[in-house]
């Protein structure tokens, strides 16, 4: 939980922090705006030199240095990253978001995005060196002359998962530059929408360079074809089952069918999806896309960039194949849950809307369900929005909707009115999930609201209105006040007309008075008040009258 800012060296190494032979562990650390200059300097935010550095959760951002704007590794470093992000990052020289010389780090979750090199490698250079890339995301990086997302020199990585998108060099290069007898190894990677001007938007190989490429896909390249090879450059033999939508020599030589490849077809590719987290944004895969369940089993990661289960049955062959690139299609689905009243009072009626999204493969056999805690009271009706029509709505909780059929890009809305009971104390919070199944989903999607009870304002009873006699003793009753959260109440009677009369109590819920001995009206009002303080006021009517009357009459008395 620490943050470096604004840190400088003029001559040396690492910005904000400097490791020599060390083994330091950073967790939940930001780098922002450190600088590293000179002619040696390197790692504006951090510098590894013989060092195993650990780093969770840290970000750089907005660092600069000659090489490595926001981090250096040299001299045998070997830094462990996850859950990491280089955005906005520069280089004057190489390696915009990381530089590695004679290193190999190891790196899982982690995003690249946005950092610039002036001459190679926008996000990531490597001289010597063999990171490991697991879960990684190049996005808008860029390069004045060589490598946009990467450059390699005499360098093999290893990249499993990994995509790169929007990544730009002038030279060449665009998502990844390889010089020198590098020869990566990349497998289920993603490049699309990368440039170059002068060849190679996606990969170019050069001086004799010879990745392996398994699973991978190029396509989209708004500069300089998908895959080029040059001055010896190649690919090597070992590869297969790529996809790259460019041709002949922009398809670094690759013909279609040859070892799985497919050459000269558009991946379909949903735009750039963020899944959540450093490392979480990839190029989806669309229904119908060639590159599903085309792709080589033999090499399939068990997870796909965003930790979905590889591999899946895409086209419904009964076999499970791996789909070329970073994102395998799957089944996907999705369950959110609303409440258009999150706070309401004892006996309102509040609704809930529960939405089923499918952004992968068709399901079937789906049920919605959603079992009411103590305190929700289902009203009724349960209303289905089924775009296929084959669903049946429930009658009543848990089963809101069954027998449904979801395909990809399709939503399944239902909708149902409950009431909260009385007698639920203020801030009450009444919790309910909604799950949803399919044949096909091995792990029902969920869905969570709370809904918080609020306070009610109580209700006064002063009691009916009464007739007593003068002199006699009247009880008033307020005992029919309530309150709908079940609060303790207080009582407060005030005589607001009439000859004034003595209470017994006036904070009592039945106070006595004795009426006074002659013909009169007295009015009393009666506020309850509850414990946040909500109150409310009736009035009751006292009319003390004689009850009973003698009446004479005169006697006359008719002799015969």
């Amino acid at each position: 939980n620490v943050t470096f800012v604004r840190n400088k060296t003029t001559s040396g190494k690492g910005g904000g922090a400097f490791n020599i032979a060390n083994q330091p562990r950073f967790t939940n650390v930001t780098f922002i705006s450190n600088t590293a200059n000179g002619a040696t300097g390197e790692g504006g935010g951090l510098s590894n030199n013989d060092s195993a550095v650990t780093l969770v959760n840290v970000t750089f951002s907005g660092n600069s240095a000659v090489n490595g704007g926001g981090m250096a590794n040299t001299n045998g470093s070997s830094p462990a990253l996850s859950n990491v992000t280089f955005s906005g990052n520069l280089a004057s020289t190489n390696g915009g978001g990381m530089y590695n010389n004679a290193s190999n780090p190891v790196l899982t979750s982690t995003t690249f995005i946005s950092n610039t090199a002036s001459n190679s490698g926008g996000g990531m250079y490597n001289n010597v060196s063999n990171p490991a890339l697991t879960n990684v995301t190049f996005s808008g990086n860029s390069a004045t002359f060589w490598g946009g997302g990467m450059r390699n020199d005499a360098s093999s990585p290893t990249l499993t998962n990994v995509t790169f998108a929007d990544n730009s060099a002038i030279s060449g290069g665009g998502g990844m530059y390889n010089n020198s007898s590098s020869n990566p190894v990349l497998t289920n990677v993603t490049f699309s929408g990368n440039s170059a001007i002068g060849g190679g938007g996606g990969l170019r190989n050069d001086n004799n360079s010879s990745p392996t490429l398994t699973n991978v896909i190029i396509a989209n390249s708004t500069a300089g074809g998908d895959c080029i090879n040059v001055n010896g450059g190649s690919i090597a033999p070992g590869s297969g089952n790529n996809l790259i939508e460019d041709t002949g020599t922009n398809a670094c030589g690759l013909n279609n069918g040859a070892n799985g490849n497919i050459i000269g077809s558009d991946p379909q590719l949903g735009a750039l999806t963020d899944f959540g987290g450093p490392g979480g944004q990839v190029f989806p895969l669309l229904p119908g896309s060639p590159a599903i369940d085309a792709g080589a089993n033999a090499n399939c990661p068990s997870t796909d960039q965003r930790g979905a289960a590889r591999p899946v049955d895409g086209n419904n062959d009964n076999t499970a194949v791996c789909d070329i690139g970073a994102f395998e299609l799957g089944y996907n689905l999705t369950l959110s849950k609303q409440v258009d009243n999150p706070a309401p009072l004892p006996g309102q009626t509040i609704i809930f809307t529960i939405v089923a999204a499918n952004s992968g493969l068709t399901v079937t056999n789906g049920l919605i369900s959603d079992t009411l805690p103590a305190g929700l009271n289902f009203v009724g009706p349960i209303t289905l929005d089924d775009p296929t029509g084959t669903g049946t709505a429930g009658t009543a909780p848990p089963t809101l909707a069954s027998n449904l059929t979801i395909g990809s890009g399709q939503r399944v809305t239902v909708t149902f009115p409950v009431t909260v009971s009385y007698g639920l104390a203020a801030g009450t919070q009444l919790a309910n999930t909604a799950s949803a199944s399919a044949t096909e989903v091995s792990t029902p999607a969920t869905a969570t609201t709370v809904v918080t009870v609020g306070n009610a304002p109580p209700t006064a009873d002063a009691g009916p209105d009464q007739t007593a006699s003068p002199g006699s003793s009247v009880t008033l009753d307020g005992s029919g006040s309530s309150d709908p959260n079940a609060d303790a109440l207080t009582y407060q009677w005030t005589q607001t007309g009439g000859p004034a009369v003595t209470l017994s109590d006036a904070t009592a819920a039945q106070p006595t008075f004795t009426a006074p001995t002659s013909y009169t009206v007295l009015t009393f009002t009666l506020t309850v008040t509850d414990t946040a303080g909500l109150s409310d006021s009736d009035t009751v009517v006292v009319t003390v009258a004689q009850s009973t009357f003698q009446v004479y009459l005169p006697l006359v008395i008719n002799k015969p």
